[in-house]
């Protein structure tokens, strides 16, 4: 079975390109199963923290828990193969355990917790409307946030995995996390930001940021935060998976949103899949509103004029930082990055 990590940040599009990936049949498709509240990985250092050589007990960590996420997925009677009823049958069982332990304010187990994190990108979409896997699905797809920093892990538990990076124009991506941020959502990327000015000062690995890190100005700015966060996750991402030789692509939001087919057969032809009916379904749905009121899965909006109007909905005094800070480390940027960003910004 080939390993398939979808990497990013919040907002970049890595849960529209792991939805795609989880309408083929032949993908067994993981959400974020690093998660905290999971601790199914519970020795792997937090998000902040930088992990380059993770040695035998950490890489055995990670095996060892892969090992579990199928069973922790599939607890009840669905399995890879079988008939969606019975997946529709799981999800009925376990939201009325759920809807019990809320009635009588009773805690739910780790082991729905574990169900519903695994769930988590489908949880909207009735299971009849989703893909019935292969009995043996060829691919393991997992999408995760919280590895940026430990591109030598995956490198380490899986040789050979396929790596695709999902980036979004940075302006675009701060309004939109920004906007959730108001709402009450992302609440552990908020707490994470909350350390992480005092993580990446107390790291070697980040040295070349330091300059940026003590700017007085800048600290305690929440969207230049967000804007370093951004720009030093993508930076070393990039930068260790030249280092430890990953086989790995960029995904663009801005190409997938402006021409859906032509990124993902790119996309599947460097994994290896076949650009199958039920992929170009869900595409189809995802990407244009075609006015079905009856699916869970058409977005009502189209994808190529979405990504544009929110670019241009960018506050200008917040691309007039972000341009700050990408000057400043223009010169020593990871070439892949600053190739992105000149797309980005006349720099």
């Amino acid at each position: 079975m080939k390993h398939v990590f979808v990497l990013g940040c919040e907002r970049s599009g890595t849960t529209w390109l792991s939805n795609i990936f989880d309408s083929h049949p032949d993908v067994e498709f993981f959400m974020e199963p690093f998660a905290d509240y999971a601790a199914i990985f519970e020795k792997i250092p937090g998000r902040n923290i930088y992990s380059d050589h993770p040695g035998e007990e950490l890489t055995n960590e990670v095996k060892n828990g892969y090992n579990k996420l199928y069973s922790l997925k599939y607890p009840l009677f669905y399995k890879s193969g079988r008939p969606l009823y019975l997946k529709k049958l799981d999800k009925f069982i376990i939201e009325s355990y759920q809807r019990i332990k809320r009635r009588f304010k009773s805690p739910v187990s780790l082991k729905i917790q574990r169900y519903d994190l695994l769930h988590l990108n489908t949880r909207n979409i009735p299971p009849d409307r989703q893909s019935r896997k292969s009995a043996n699905p060829s691919f393991t797809v997992t999408k995760e946030l919280r590895l940026n920093f430990k591109i030598g892990l995956i490198s380490g538990a899986f040789p050979g995995a396929g790596i695709l990076v999902c980036i979004r124009h940075p302006g675009a991506q701060a309004a939109s996390i920004m906007k959730l941020f108001s709402r009450g959502s992302l609440g552990e990327l908020h707490r994470s930001l909350l350390t992480f000015m005092d993580d990446i000062k107390n790291c070697p690995r980040f040295e070349k940021y330091r300059d940026l890190i003590n700017h007085s100005d800048w600290e305690n700015d929440p969207e230049i935060k967000l804007v370093l966060w951004w720009l030093i996750n993508y930076d070393v991402m990039l930068e260790d998976l030249y280092r430890f030789q990953c086989t790995f692509r960029l995904v663009s939001h801005e190409e997938i949103s402006e021409d859906p087919d032509k990124v993902v057969n790119r996309v599947f032809d460097f994994i290896g899949l076949d650009f199958v009916g039920e992929v170009r379904s869900y595409l189809d749905l995802s990407s244009k509103s075609n006015g079905d009121i009856q699916s869970n899965v058409d977005t009502r909006r189209d994808s190529a004029n979405y990504y544009k109007k929110m670019i241009k909905a960018v506050n200008p005094v917040l691309n007039d930082k972000i341009r700050q800070v990408i000057l400043h480390y223009s010169e020593t940027l990871n070439p892949l990055l600053r190739s992105y960003l000149e797309t980005c910004y006349d720099l």
